[in-house]
């Protein structure tokens, strides 16, 4: 048989009674303790007196029986007795009672001046011991403290439901996005609030990623097969129409494949090796991978170098080549589908402070906004973008120890992004290679 499990609720209560209950358990002993050595104060305090007045009483039935008068010193024994509140005084022969205590509320003293014939012993009312325990003390301080519990469980319950189980209950809306976080919540409930949302994000992306990655390369060798049909279309001698229509497939098609590409490359890892090549080759080859785009849009791309000799630069030449084409490509679009009437893009290569800086600056619409840290969440410069494939660029660029910068063009009025790669080898460098995980 499986055990329910218990409510927070249940918790608390239990805690204020386990309290109330050992207080309960303290204050009665504390009220016994109390009661017991008032009691062993008080009898000491009545000791303590009736050795005082025995001694008054027998000296002055010492002066009666002096004089021969017994029958008044037993009158004098007897007022004694009355006011002073005492049990018992009595004159007895000195063989019969030495001098001695027998307890607290029993006193015997020899009568002075006649030691050797006559003693009194005197005898006091028992102190009474429950006298020193107030039963209506004890019930009204229990009372008190049971009161004070419930009042306290109470009080309690109603702020820990409001600051900590109506929290914890939100905890899954928080984590899903539904609700936010409230400051009023306490530190470790928001940082659990934190740590869920970020885990369920996580989740979330490793699911749509491995769903997107099965779909989308299953479209990918869909439009494989139909650019290859299309290039055979075109291939035979058909009716014109249809060989536009053919035309037409085999421009869009390469693009499909490429976004297809830049998609995938979103969800996988890339792996960076140090190849220590030409950066000037890297780019190059970059260029000319894109060319054909470029004179399709009309754009002119020019090529600025303040270096004359090789730039062997410890990179990655293939995911370099990446990066470039992706940003020179963006730079495309971006200045084909601007109102300019200047298509134009310069590529400039400079060394500044150990860096080769390969700037890329275009007469395209530019970005709208040109504050660095919002630019590093690497918005498309482009109309209709969703800035992946600048993702990608900025993540290769900083596994290589490098930096990706953004910065409106004043030479063109469009965008001007800059690649910053370290020229010489560094401890961080010489050992390129690694993985980065998009």
């Amino acid at each position: 048989m499986t055990k329910t499990a218990k409510t927070l609720n249940h918790f608390i209560i239990k805690s204020w009674l386990i309290t109330g209950l050992i207080a309960v358990l303290t204050s009665l002993s504390l009220f016994l303790s109390v009661g017991y050595f008032g009691y062993l104060k008080s009898a000491d305090k009545a000791n303590e007196t009736l050795k005082i007045n025995a001694t008054t009483i027998a000296r002055r039935i010492s002066a009666e029986l002096l004089i021969k008068k017994n029958d008044v010193a037993e009158s004098i024994a007897l007022k004694f007795a009355k006011d002073y509140n005492l049990k018992s005084v009595e004159i007895v022969p000195a063989e019969a009672n030495i001098q001695k205590s027998n307890s607290k509320t029993d006193v015997t003293i020899p009568v002075p001046y006649l030691e050797n014939q006559y003693s009194v012993t005197i005898k006091a009312n028992e102190v009474n011991f429950f006298e020193h325990f107030n039963l209506k003390i004890l019930l009204t301080s229990l009372f008190s403290i049971s009161l004070l519990t419930l009042l306290g469980s109470w009080i309690q319950m109603k702020y820990i439901y409001r600051n900590i189980i109506n929290p914890i209950k939100e905890l899954v809306a928080t984590s899903t996005g539904e609700k936010a976080a409230k400051i009023t919540w306490p530190k470790e409930v928001q940082d659990i609030s934190n740590q869920l949302t970020q885990s369920f994000k996580d989740r979330e992306q490793v699911i749509y990623s491995q769903i997107a990655r099965g779909v989308i390369h299953d479209i990918k060798t869909l439009l494989q097969s139909m650019q290859v049909a299309s290039d055979l279309a075109i291939e035979k001698e058909t009716e014109a129409r249809y060989k536009n229509l053919a035309n037409v497939n085999r421009t869009n098609l390469p693009k499909l494949l490429e976004i297809i590409n830049t998609a995938l490359d979103g969800s996988r890892e890339i792996q960076i090796y140090n190849n220590s090549t030409d950066i000037n080759q890297t780019l190059q080859n970059s260029i000319e991978s894109i060319k054909f785009l470029s004179e399709q849009s009309l754009v002119k791309i020019e090529i600025e170098s303040s270096l004359n000799t090789q730039n062997v630069v410890p990179h990655d030449s293939i995911q370099m080549e990446r990066v470039f084409t992706n940003l020179i490509k963006n730079a495309i679009e971006s200045t084909s589908t601007s109102n300019s009437t200047s298509k134009h893009i310069i590529i400039s290569i400079n060394l500044l402070n150990n860096m080769i800086q390969i700037s890329i600056e275009d007469s395209g619409t530019g970005l709208r906004d040109y504050n660095q840290n919002q630019i590093r969440m690497l918005k498309s410069t482009k109309l209709h973008g969703s800035g992946l494939g600048l993702t990608i660029s900025r993540k290769i660029t900083e596994s290589h120890y490098g930096l990706l910068s953004f910065e409106k063009s004043q030479l063109l009025g469009g965008a001007k992004i800059t690649v910053s790669l370290p020229s010489l080898l560094t401890n961080h460098n010489e050992n390129l290679n690694s993985v980065v995980t998009l």
